[in-house]
Parts: C-alpha cells; sequence; structure tokens
C-alpha cells in the first residue's frame, strides 16, 4: 500500500528532527570539550605564574602550560 503524501512527510520530519537531535549532541560534546580544555589551560598558566611567584601570568607560562595540557588531552 503506497504512504500517503501526508505520511511521507511526516516520515521525512521524524528523520529530519532525529538527525538535528544527534547534531545538537555533538555540538554540545565539541563546546563542553573545548571549554575544559581552555579552562584547565588556564589553570595551569596559572600555576606556572604561582611558581615563578609572579602575579601575573605572562605567555611564558602559557606555553609552558599549553604543552602540558596538549599533552594530557592527547592521551
Amino acid at each position: 500500500m503506497p504512504s500517503t503524501p501526508s505520511q511521507s512527510r511526516r516520515r521525512i520530519l521524524r528523520r529530519l528532527v532525529k538527525s538535528r537531535q544527534t547534531n545538537r549532541n555533538t555540538d554540545n560534546a565539541i563546546y563542553n570539550h573545548c571549554k575544559l580544555f581552555l579552562q584547565t589551560l588556564a589553570q595551569e598558566a596559572n600555576n606556572e605564574a604561582e611558581t615563578d611567584n609572579t602575579n601575573v601570568v605572562e605567555e611564558k607560562h602559557v606555553k609552558v602550560a599549553l604543552e602540558k595540557v596538549l599533552h594530557e588531552f592527547q592521551g
């Protein structure tokens, strides 16, 4: 029995909604990972500045922290 145009549209709409939900979950996961990466990087840079007994995070602190955080996030 062939489906009516409205049934066909509903089927397509259901597929689109399901696909969009998957994309939304992926977007949220990427956002959360980026946020965690930046927070970890900021914390590590702050720790590096504290070990140098400075109150200001400098470029050298960020470079050292970036190496640590990238190594941590890679595996």
